[in-house]
């Protein structure tokens, strides 16, 4: 099973790169700074020729087509799940940073996070199946990920200075 569509790409005629882009926004359903817009060469003039400006041909398709992907896969993956939610992706220096906002979002971390592990996992998964080497995509719900690098950070800070302090080695739960 291919769990990716094909990335779109249209062909249309316009007389300028912005109404280019509206049109193409509306046909392939993104944004327009998702948008790669190229001239692909000199379109039709009008009436004989006489009437009406030049237009000119351009191809639109996915500026970033793993971005594209990750987010289109992550929706996939949560239809299936029967959680509806909205996703909103950036790159990163890291990879792909996917942000889930839905009102299952307790359902979505799980205890201690382990539900999200779970879908970052699959969703790495699924995505580098073809072998290939990837872009790392983290997968994250109401910041979740951040607050817990933070409060782990803090956490093992504590424990560094009361180590210092006490000469006692201390042992940590897993994590």
């Amino acid at each position: 099973m291919d769990y990716f569509e094909d990335v779109k790409s249209i062909e249309l005629e316009a007389e300028s790169e912005a109404e280019a882009i509206n049109i193409g926004q509306e046909k392939l359903g993104l944004l327009p700074e998702e948008i790669k817009c190229e001239v692909v060469g000199e379109g039709s003039r009008g009436i004989l020729s006489l009437v009406g400006s030049a237009k000119k041909k351009y191809r639109l398709s996915v500026k970033d087509p793993d971005h594209y992907r990750a987010r289109k896969l992550l929706l996939k993956v949560l239809e299936y799940m029967g959680l509806p939610a909205q996703v909103e992706s950036e790159r990163v220096s890291e990879g792909i940073y996917l942000h889930i906002r839905s009102k299952y979002q307790g359902l979505l971390i799980g205890k201690r996070g382990q539900t999200l592990d779970a879908l970052h996992f699959v969703l790495n998964r699924l995505f580098s199946g073809n072998g290939e080497d990837h872009t790392p995509i983290i997968v994250d719900v109401a910041n979740y990920r951040r607050r817990r690098e933070r409060s782990l950070s803090r956490l093992a800070q504590n424990v560094a200075k009361k180590v210092k302090m006490t000469k006692i080695p201390q042992i940590l739960e897993p994590m």
